[in-house]
């Protein structure tokens, strides 16, 4: 298993709010065995937007993303977040 920090691309705006720091992921980039950590995520202010699938869910409890039923990346516990679908993406913020 391979570990990387990932860092934020750009502002993002939904729902007339704008996010300061966006962390995209490609849903057909993830690998098996890989497995992200982002430790700046900072609820309000930033958010996390997976391009090319709508089946994502985020964890409270354990802090884990999923994508497509796999776990992909770590974030943090307790976060009151939501999902919102955008085409063929979700965004959590």
């Amino acid at each position: 298993m391979s570990f990387r920090r990932c860092l934020p691309r750009y502002e993002f705006k939904c729902r007339d709010v704008i996010y300061n720091l966006v962390f995209e992921f490609f849903a057909n980039q993830f690998v098996s065995g890989d497995f992200d950590i982002l430790l700046d995520f900072e609820q309000g202010k930033d958010s996390i937007v997976i391009v090319g699938s709508t089946d994502v869910s985020y964890d409270a409890f354990t802090g884990l993303l999923s994508v497509d039923g796999s776990e992909v990346a770590s974030v943090a516990t307790g976060l009151d977040v939501d999902t919102v679908v955008r085409g063929n993406s979700t965004v959590i913020a």
